[in-house]
């Protein structure tokens, strides 16, 4: 088969690679949706597909407006639980730490419960802190959706340049630095995670459950093959010039969710899709600036020889830890490193409050 059928056939959820990541991350960390219009067959798909390129080429006719209104915006989602409450405070910390005179705006898309806990942190104190009030998410999984609702805030227009960061990323540096580049429209600043070593690993950053939807078409594959050089990203952040076109590139995201018969990972999963596979992505404006922090679940040596891990600081709050299987805080940022985003564990709050708090104290990072 030639490269472009190699890849197509990989992008199926019945590979063995994909089969084992399905029954790795479990039924809870994956969605399907029960109604909709489409089967979960590669003629449907093929129909969604031709429908969203459509979709495509009407943004590319409609006369782009792009906000040049030099104000800039930070934005997070938060919902349901009060672990990933306590991330937010932490991230927020981090930032009036590091930041001296802020650029920006801070904006928390929540609902009321939320909103009305964030107002009893005296951290907000210290930003220009707007909300934007949404229905409560049933899980987690909606809950990562909501990030997509930006374009839902009828203040979104005052700004130019928009960042969105997950609750579980850390400031290193002053944020305002994420503001100083000169921005092109229509491109997504993202962070690719591990890049791909290879061109077997490569194939498999596209074609997992983690990056995409495990469904090529011809045009896709083709883009993967004719661009080797653009990799899948985390959308736990990402960066973008406010304009026209970009609101409808986020509608058009939000269809491609309501209509997909298929499994998929979060709201990453289309998003990668959509961006990536269509050229919207550029790695170069925010990648430097942020290092992804992995948990490891695996016993180090260190582990191996003795029963515990005492780190200075951490160990008389509730969220020190405890579980030997995640012990692993070797360095994995650079000094420069502007901010840290601590991957893993997306519906454990507890497991990621411990990794963090135990990271940023061993490498002695200001979150408190």
């Amino acid at each position: 088969m030639s490269a472009i059928e190699n890849l197509r056939s990989a992008a199926n959820p019945n590979t063995p690679e994909n089969t084992a990541s399905i029954n790795y991350v479990g039924a809870s960390l994956l969605r399907q949706n029960k109604y909709v219009l489409y089967k979960d067959n590669d003629i449907d798909k093929e129909i969604i597909f031709q429908h969203l390129y459509k979709k495509l080429e009407d943004v590319k006719n409609t006369p782009d407006q792009i906000y040049r209104t030099g104000k800039n915006l930070v934005y997070y989602s938060i919902f349901l639980s009060d672990e990933y409450l306590q991330m937010l405070e932490w991230s927020l910390n981090s930032i009036s730490h590091n930041t001296e005179t802020m650029n920006f705006d801070v904006l928390f898309i929540t609902d009321e419960k939320f909103k009305q806990e964030l107002l009893k942190k005296p951290i907000l104190q210290k930003f220009n802190c707007y909300f934007h009030i949404v229905d409560t998410p049933i899980d987690g999984i909606e809950a990562s959706f909501k990030k997509l609702c930006i374009y839902d805030y009828d203040r979104i227009n005052e700004y130019e340049q928009i960042l969105f960061l997950d609750t579980d990323i850390m400031c290193a540096k002053s944020l305002n630095e994420i503001f100083s580049h000169d921005l092109t429209p229509e491109k997504m600043r993202i962070v690719s995670p591990r890049p791909a070593t290879n061109r077997e690993s490569y194939i498999l950053s596209y074609t997992s459950v983690f990056h995409g939807l495990m469904y090529l078409t011809y045009k896709d594959a083709k883009f993967i093959d004719d661009n080797t050089e653009i990799l899948p990203f985390n959308a736990g952040q990402f960066l973008f010039l406010n304009s026209r076109r970009m609101q409808l590139h986020f509608q058009n995201v939000l269809w491609l969710r309501d209509v997909w018969p298929g499994i998929y990972f979060f709201e990453q999963s289309f998003m990668n899709h959509y961006f990536v596979f269509n050229g919207l992505t550029d790695r170069t404006t925010l990648e430097s600036s942020v290092a992804i922090i992995y948990i490891s679940n695996k016993k180090t040596d260190a582990v191996k020889k003795k029963k515990g891990l005492v780190v200075t600081g951490a160990t008389n709050s509730k969220f020190s830890p405890t579980d030997e299987t995640t012990v692993d805080y070797n360095k994995q940022h650079a000094d420069t490193t502007l901010l840290l985003h601590f991957a893993g564990h997306a519906l454990d709050g507890v497991k990621k409050l411990k990794h963090i708090q135990s990271y940023t104290t061993t490498h002695q990072l200001f979150i408190y």
